[in-house]
């Protein structure tokens, strides 16, 4: 009968009676270098954050992607705040534009009103409907009584730009929710 073998405390090598040697893997039960682990971890980690990168991406494109702009209902009415960077009221090309107000409804159509004072100080209220779609932050406007328009959606503010002087150069409108 054949003393035990005796194993060294790490497990890594043998007693032969003469000299330690080295423990052969036995087949089968041999364990993966240590690269191996790291390359697992790695690419489950790889797994997770590409995961829950996607979910952000997937709530963002919810909002209309990229540019999503404000998450979220957009409908409402919007009160003019300001007009070509002056706070209403403000004047400018003869005008004094006293108030406003723009409406996104839910059906993607819109309404907008402005009451303002013309070159000889009588009143006038000026008011258009239309359909409207959206692309992220970006809403694009079609009506028949004007060339279409567009708007920026940022926070609360709604801003349109369209020519309402008759001048050429695009007046721009500023309205807060």
């Amino acid at each position: 009968m054949s003393p035990p073998t005796q194993y060294s405390p790490d497990g890594k090598w043998w007693w032969d009676g003469q000299a330690w040697q080295p423990v052969k893997p036995q087949a089968g039960l041999r364990r993966p270098p240590n690269y191996v682990w790291a390359l697992v971890a790695g690419g489950v980690g790889l797994l997770l954050c590409l995961g829950v990168c996607g979910i952000g991406a997937v709530i963002s494109s919810v909002g209309g992607g990229g540019d999503s702009g404000p998450s979220g209902d957009i409908t409402g009415v919007y009160t003019l705040s300001t007009w070509n960077g002056h706070k209403i009221p403000a004047g400018g090309g003869g005008r004094l534009m006293i108030d406003g107000a723009f409406e996104l409804r839910h059906d993607q159509t819109w309404q907008m009103s402005l009451s303002w004072r013309g070159e000889l100080g009588y009143s006038r209220h000026t008011g258009d409907v239309g359909t409207f779609t959206r692309s992220g932050s970006t809403l694009n406007f079609q009506t028949d009584a004007m060339a279409p328009f567009t708007g920026r959606l940022s926070g609360n503010k709604l801003t349109v730009e369209f020519d309402f002087t008759g001048s050429g150069k695009l007046d721009q409108f500023e309205f807060v929710r």
